[in-house]
């Protein structure tokens, strides 16, 4: 069996769906082995995009794994699953195959669709809250959106024929949520969309800590809350900030550190890098409670792993995050300072050890369901 993987969806970004497709690869790489079937993988990259987000997906990786890496970018995928008698193909991430004649494939095909993000977007006006608070944030994040291709779905007539047309077509989603929009933007029935929640990422959980402003912080005990992504217009981060300043007023002695914000907001509020897969566990793993503002999320990875460490969880109550985070989590609306700012007084003494047991239960029924599906899924492949 020869099977056409994507690596196209990890070479374009470091983030969910770029880990979903890792996560995904090394698995299917260890059933492989385990069955002792004769199967091929082929690797399919585009040399013409992005440089390689992961280094350990690219060409000459795969290839000490036994993966042969297929490059498109002078060719197409008609010619590509004929000259290598290609018998099904994944797609991790369909946004990230628009500009490809996917209306080819006539073969076996798994596609995943995490989110409709810009449909979503739109359809509910977020854009006009992102916008009023950071515009210039918002207008490169759109600029990006469409230098990468990252385009609605539902106006590229390749993926909507390889999905409504392809009989062979099998359609995957990530949460019920995004199979909801999916029925909603597209009109494609629910016998159709297969919701298997995204695998747990492939994870560095090493002690040691690198980036020498988290050791300083977590030595001196600091009590901290923490936020991820926060470069990101559609995390949220600006109405979280504010919600957080008022609470410091309250609380002078706790902290609010986000990862990837631009600069300081108030004296209690700390700017941490990018860091290391090493270090994100560290930071996540001292933290007094993770916060997850988001506007949109077609599953949400951040939560879950705050809540392998149990760590409280004060989150967003819109789309896919209450299905993920269950009943362990102190919800709030996006939209609202005040509402956040509420949250934040909710969580205290009295109640945090409460919390913490929440957490612990919801991720243990998470990560059994993310194992079993993610089981589902490669079977689904190798079939």
């Amino acid at each position: 069996m020869n099977i056409l993987y994507d690596l196209i969806t990890p070479q374009s970004f470091v983030g969910g769906a770029g880990e979903y497709v890792r996560k995904i690869f090394y698995t299917l790489l260890d059933a492989i082995k385990v069955s002792g079937e004769n199967v091929n993988i082929f690797g399919v990259y585009n040399s013409n995009k992005n440089k390689f987000a992961y280094f350990d997906l690219t060409p000459d990786a795969i290839s000490k794994m036994g993966v042969f890496p297929v490059d498109i970018a002078n060719t197409n995928l008609k010619d590509v699953i004929a000259s290598h008698n290609i018998d099904k193909v994944f797609i991790g991430c369909a946004q990230y195959w628009n500009y490809l004649d996917v209306e080819n494939l006539h073969i076996p095909t798994i596609c995943v669709i995490h989110d409709l993000d810009i449909e979503e977007y739109d359809l509910n006006k977020i854009d006009d809250y992102v916008r009023l608070e950071n515009f210039k944030k918002y207008i490169r994040y759109r600029f990006n959106v469409y230098r990468k291709g990252k385009r609605d779905l539902i106006n590229n007539k390749n993926i909507r024929k390889m999905l409504f047309d392809n009989p062979n077509a099998q359609l995957v989603t990530v949460s019920d949520y995004s199979k909801y929009s999916i029925m909603y933007n597209y009109g494609i029935a629910e016998n159709r969309i297969r919701v298997l929640y995204s695998p747990e990422r492939v994870t560095n959980r090493d002690s040691t800590i690198e980036n020498a402003e988290l050791k300083s912080i977590i030595e001196s005990g600091k009590k901290y809350y923490l936020m991820v992504g926060a470069n990101r217009v559609y995390k949220n981060p600006t109405k979280a900030l504010n919600a957080f300043r008022k609470f410091a007023d309250i609380h002078k002695e706790r902290y609010f550190i986000t990862i990837g914000a631009n600069r300081q907001q108030f004296q209690n509020h700390i700017i941490l890098p990018y860091l290391s897969e090493s270090d994100l566990s560290n930071v996540m793993s001292h933290c007094y409670a993770f916060v997850f503002p988001t506007y949109f999320e077609g599953f949400g990875y951040p939560p879950v792993e705050a809540m392998s460490y149990d760590k409280p969880i004060l989150c967003s109550n819109v789309t896919s995050v209450p299905e993920i985070c269950g009943d362990a989590a102190i919800y709030f609306s996006p939209y609202y300072e005040t509402d956040i700012f509420r949250a934040l007084l909710a969580l205290d003494e009295n109640n945090y050890n409460e919390y913490v047991s929440k957490s612990k239960v919801r991720y243990k029924q998470v990560s059994e369901r993310q194992q079993k599906d993610l089981d589902t899924l490669i079977n689904m492949i190798l079939s």
